[in-house]
């Protein structure tokens, strides 16, 4: 199995954008032709969504922050998630994380 294009859903080739506080679906299509979608947040976006929530029901009455499915990078740019995606193929994880579009 191996990675032949990656489509970031986010904005993130418009100038001025800070991959490390962004999230975005990542659709992966493999070698064979399938295609496997996922959610990725950088920390930042990550961290500042937490804390701007803090006050509200999505928080969870201030207990624990829910996000099901979900993958935490540093930064949110190509080739970061190309490496990234290779090491979950590597592991196995890729199957644990990615859906089927």
């Amino acid at each position: 199995m191996f990675v032949k294009n990656i489509v970031l859903t986010g904005a993130l080739d418009r100038e001025g954008i800070d991959d490390g506080s962004l999230s975005t679906d990542v659709i992966v299509e493999l070698d064979d032709g399938q295609k496997y979608i996922a959610t990725f947040y950088a920390s930042d976006f990550l961290e500042a969504t937490i804390r701007e929530e803090r006050s509200t029901p999505v928080y969870n009455s201030g207990h624990y922050y829910k996000i099901l499915n979900m993958v935490l990078v540093k930064n949110l740019n190509y080739q970061e998630m190309l490496e990234v995606i290779d090491e979950m193929i590597d592991e196995g994880d890729f199957q644990l994380v990615f859906n089927k579009v």
